[in-house]
């Protein structure tokens, strides 16, 4: 079989496996599993390229003629395979994504190379069946053209065609320039730079209402007020709330910030520590009302699950009566627990109930229907090998009350003879249904009977009368009328 397939591989050249068993007359997976065999063997090479679902079968020297094959590529991959046959080398760096894809995939046509230029390793792609000595020459004319990488050489003024003029530079040096620093105390370019910043119209002031500045810019005395807004107390408000308060600091004698520059830098020194020492005892009483509110509000728990509005020492500020969260939780879940427990019991006694009534339904309607199908066909066959003395060896049911399959005993002259019997049952038989049962007693090795119901068609007399068929009886079966 070997030596078959490979006489057939060297007359045809590359062939699918298909073609391969029918050209030497045998059955597709075994001669799937020679082709296997003689890979193994390294008589036979097969193509990555597929035709359908199939690979080519080839023999070592055949390499050539796989490009009579190029068709079977789309348009992309056949364009891709007509520059490379063309060109026999290709750059990777100078393919687009496309190309770098289909030749990836051509995996009989192109072969991949690396060549290190400069330290640096490249890809070229180059025709499979371009020798050696072609391919050095090709690779080395592509590396002396101009590549992507002439692109980063650095390009100094001596390159250039055209001498630099002076007169740019010096255009350049007066905008690097700065004008230089005065000597001017630090202590009073600090007072300028706020002078400046604090002259700020009353248009900005209303802009950004939330914008402050500390010390504030006044002569007088005034007071200071900070505001405070907590995170989210969940242990005392409700989901969502927010527990918001103001704190009022002391009364602290503000200097206005445009006299500091006139200052020694020892009283400056001492305004500076002065404005520290207020901001930290501000910080430490709003710490204070952080820690002091929760334990200043008394919580009475009442029919009404209300608070009473307390008024917190030193602030003036009064808070609102606000329910209880704690009892308002305990109230809430309880019907939404009974609700769920409701509606789960309602969903499982719905299935069940759809169920029960589907398994009803299916055994008024289905059931009795298959229990009433009898083969009235097989009671007729039964009926005509009884009437014939013909004993039934076996027998299966094709198609009920249509077609049976079955092997008898029939009594001849020289004694019983085991036929194929074939069963119709149908309006009018034609050529191809007796066809396909003496194929099938071909295979069995028996002599067939066809029993028919209605009628043959004339084209299966003529057919039947030419003497193609030999060891065929063909008759009718009597079908008796029904009640």
């Amino acid at each position: 079989m070997q030596d078959k397939i490979l006489d057939v591989l060297k007359r045809g050249g590359p062939q699918v496996a298909p073609k391969v068993a029918r050209e030497v007359k045998g059955e597709a997976l075994i001669t799937s599993a020679y082709l296997s065999e003689l890979k193994a063997a390294g008589k036979v090479k097969i193509s990555a390229m597929k035709i359908g679902t199939s690979p080519l079968y080839y023999l070592p020297g055949q390499e050539k003629r796989l490009a009579l094959f190029a068709d079977k590529l789309n348009s992309k991959d056949r364009a891709v395979f007509d520059k490379l046959e063309q060109l026999k080398v290709l750059r990777e760096v100078q393919l687009d994504l496309l190309s770098k894809v289909a030749l990836r995939k051509m995996k009989d046509f192109a072969i991949p190379l690396q060549v290190s230029v400069s330290g640096k390793k490249e890809l070229f792609w180059r025709w499979y069946m371009l020798d050696s000595a072609e391919t050095n020459l090709i690779v080395s004319s592509l590396l002396q053209q101009v590549g992507p990488r002439s692109e980063m050489q650095e390009v100094t003024s001596e390159a250039l065609s055209t001498p630099v003029d002076p007169k740019i530079n010096e255009v350049l040096v007066k905008k690097i320039e700065v004008a230089p620093t005065a000597n001017v105390p630090k202590a009073a370019t600090l007072a300028a730079n706020k002078t400046k910043t604090s002259q700020v119209s009353p248009e900005s002031e209303l802009k950004n209402p939330w914008k402050s500045e500390y010390p504030p810019n006044t002569t007088e005395k005034g007071e200071a007020e900070v505001d405070s807004v907590y995170p989210v107390n969940t242990a005392a408000t409700q989901s969502g709330g927010v527990f918001e308060d103001t704190v009022q600091a002391q009364v602290v004698e503000v200097v206005n910030t445009a006299d500091v520059g006139a200052l020694a830098p020892s009283e400056i020194d001492a305004v500076e520590e002065v404005k520290e020492k207020e901001a930290v005892e501000v910080q430490q009483k709003i710490e204070e009302a952080k820690e002091t509110k929760p334990d200043q509000k008394k919580v009475e728990e009442m029919h009404g699950n209300k608070i009473q509005s307390n008024i917190v020492a030193g602030t003036g500020k009064v808070f609102g009566t606000k329910k209880e969260p704690i009892e308002v939780q305990k109230e809430i879940p309880a019907p939404v627990k009974e609700k769920a427990a409701n509606t789960e019991t309602k969903v499982e006694e719905k299935p069940a109930e759809k169920q029960k009534s589907l398994v009803e339904k299916l055994k008024e309607t289905f059931m009795p229907k298959q229990k009433g199908k009898v083969d009235t066909l097989l009671l007729q066959v039964e009926a005509f090998c009884e009437k014939h003395k013909i004993k039934i060896e076996s027998s299966e049911v094709i198609r009920k009350n249509s077609d049976l399959s079955l092997q008898l005993l029939m009594p001849t002259s020289i004694g019983n003879v085991l036929f194929f019997c074939k069963v119709r049952r149908k309006k009018r038989c034609d050529e191809k249904d007796i066809s396909a049962a003496y194929m099938e007693a071909q295979v069995a090795k028996l002599p067939l009977l066809f029993l028919y119901t209605d009628d043959v068609s004339a084209k299966a007399k003529e057919f039947l009368d030419s003497g193609s068929f030999d060891n065929l009886l063909l008759m009718k079966l009597e079908v008796a009328e029904k009640k």
